[in-house]
């Protein structure tokens, strides 16, 4: 029965150092998959703008990759016919 226990016990170590690998693998690589991924992620911004560009370039006053908001954060309103005992449950505060 000991050597059945020992058996368990070296495999699951093994297969923890496996693990273990494997994480070190993926967090070293990592920051290469991320600077891929933002190299990507800009050229097609940069593709997009381009396009947006070409097509409203016909618009008076439109810029290309510019923010279509053009808005102030506003508060959100006060909550009207609560009670003011339930007024801190739906998150008002006065």
């Amino acid at each position: 029965a000991e050597s059945d226990m020992y058996k368990v016990i070296s495999a699951n170590r093994l297969r923890r150092s496996w693990f273990r690998e494997e994480k070190d693998i993926r967090l070293a690589i990592l920051p290469f998959l991320t600077a891929e991924s933002d190299l990507q992620q800009q050229h097609i911004k940069s593709t997009l703008t381009q396009k947006e560009a070409e097509l409203m370039a016909s618009v008076p006053g439109w810029e290309a990759g510019a923010s279509v908001y053009h808005s102030r954060y506003m508060k959100p309103m006060e909550k009207i016919g609560v009670p003011q005992s339930q007024k801190s449950i739906f998150g008002a505060t006065s």
